[in-house]
């Protein structure tokens, strides 16, 4: 009985943890885009923080989900022909639909170097000794 109390305890606490990754999550993204601290610091924590998000989905989606649905009764050939397709969706539906327009505002540019201050973007030579 103690045991079956225990492992209850762990579920609802593993449960009330990941529950509040995405509003935590949420907050520090919000709180980062707000702050004023240095563009190049700021673009380093938006990109380690997506490198975190995608790695996750990524570990998730082929060590755990798809190593199970491998293994099933279901003919694999077809399963991972699914899955490509699958990705290839949702890769098309990003690559068309997460643009944003132009219209007006022309005068912004998409690159990295764009947003670094101009210290960090050109090349000073090496004094040589």
């Amino acid at each position: 009985m103690i045991e079956s109390i225990r492992v209850a305890d762990a579920v609802v606490g593993t449960i009330i943890v990941y529950a509040m990754m995405t509003p935590v999550g949420s907050l520090l993204g919000a709180a980062l885009q707000g702050a004023s601290i240095n563009p190049v610091h700021k673009l380093g924590a938006v990109l380690l923080f997506e490198s975190m998000a995608a790695g996750t989905f990524i570990y998730v989606t082929f060590l755990e989900v798809l190593a199970r649905e491998k293994d099933n009764e279901y003919n694999s050939l077809e399963q991972l022909l699914s899955i490509f397709i699958g990705f290839s969706i949702i890769a098309a539906l990003q690559f068309f639909t997460s643009g944003h327009g132009h219209a007006g505002h022309d005068d912004h540019t998409h690159s990295l170097l764009a947003t670094l201050p101009p210290a960090l973007t050109t090349l000073t030579p090496i004094p040589r000794l």
